[in-house]
């Protein structure tokens, strides 16, 4: 019998990853999605997913401004349960009742809400979480798991019952799930490719990411957080020419500082990266940046070995913020460190650049 498959997705990795899925575990199965306007421009990939044809129904859900993050509102959805909890997500109604199994990719609050609808409909429902990119590895979901406060699993009950977590690479896991782990292959097939690029609107000849060296700004500068990547920039220009580097501009930070600098950058900030990297071969590329998870996901989820440089010990990087991905880019050059390499100080740079690739 066909199961029904319900998967939530508030990001467009998100969307790759759960299409990935659909295609590896569920094509004989009936599969529904939602997309939430957590994402730009959600209402055009939401039409691209209706285009594609991989899901028997696609949902467009806005959640963004009333979705309740507070533990009051977290507290009321457990003492009066179905009532509150259909209140905070009115489009529940649009969708199949009785769902077997509800992939999600993290601990969010709607996670928590949409999951106890869900098994309040149907308790034999399997709950599955897939990787959401470099974060899924860190120790940051061992420590809610964690955690023994009876009042924490109490009000998020539903991440305790979980079944499955999907994974691309589960050896550089930092925790440990309560749960079966599933190791996903990284082969996407052409077909899959081919449905994704009409989702996210590929197009081709709009950006060409044909120099030899890609710096992969991140959205320190649109999240009013000061970085000196720009300075970091003309440094490795100095040592291989301006006219040698392309830069990924971060899709969240409004200005272009690079091209006011002259460097040569993409137009398109709205196709995602790991499109990008289904369509292209980066073989003769070296990626550098400080620590962005772009340089990392053609080995996360491709398993492709594109030489990388990360610059993290050579700036002012906030590493207090963001230690645990610090941690997992440290363990992941040390299991692979032909592929990622990982300076002390700015002047290793020229040795490293004139390397031969892999």
């Amino acid at each position: 019998m066909k199961k029904k498959i319900l998967a939530l997705c508030n990001t467009p990795y998100q969307i790759i990853v759960a299409s990935k899925l659909e295609q590896d575990y569920y094509t004989d199965d009936f599969v529904d999605i939602i997309v939430t306007d957590y994402m730009n421009e959600s209402l055009e990939i939401f039409n691209g997913l209706k285009a594609s044809r991989i899901y028997r129904r696609v949902h467009h859900w806005k959640v963004k401004e009333s979705i309740k993050n507070d533990k009051l509102s977290l507290i009321k959805t457990k003492l009066l349960g179905k009532k509150v909890l259909r209140r905070f997500l009115p489009q529940y109604d649009e969708l199949d009742k009785r769902y077997d199994v509800f992939l999600f990719a993290n601990n969010s609050m709607l996670v928590q809400y949409l999951g106890s609808l869900l098994r309040m409909d149907n308790s034999n429902l399997f709950g599955c979480m897939y990787e959401d990119g470099l974060s899924t590895y860190s120790d940051y979901y061992g420590q809610f798991w964690k955690r023994k406060n009876w009042i924490h699993r109490w009000l998020r009950s539903f991440f305790f019952t979980i079944s499955t977590v999907y994974l691309f690479n589960p050896n550089i896991l930092d925790w440990t799930p309560n749960c079966e782990i599933v190791k996903v292959d990284p082969t996407f097939c052409r077909r899959l490719i081919n449905d994704l690029n009409l989702i996210f609107r590929y197009r081709e000849s709009i950006d060409k990411y044909d120099k030899k060296y890609i710096f992969f700004e991140e959205s320190y500068s649109g999240d009013g957080r000061p970085i000196d990547d720009c300075e970091l920039v003309d440094k490795i220009a100095q040592l291989v020419g301006k006219n040698n580097i392309y830069v990924k501009v971060h899709p969240r930070n409004k200005k272009n500082r690079f091209n006011e600098r002259g460097y040569k950058t993409n137009i398109d900030t709205r196709i995602p990266w790991e499109i990008i990297l289904l369509n292209n071969d980066f073989t003769n590329t070296i990626f550098i940046s400080i620590a962005s998870s772009a340089t990392i996901n053609p080995f996360l989820f491709l398993g492709k070995n594109i030489k990388t440089i990360l610059l993290y010990r050579c700036t002012k990087y906030p590493e207090s913020l963001y230690k645990e991905i610090v941690k997992l880019c440290d363990k992941i050059c040390s299991i692979n460190n032909e592929v990622f390499v990982i300076p002390n100080r700015i002047s290793e740079l020229k040795s490293l650049l004139d390397k031969p690739l892999i």
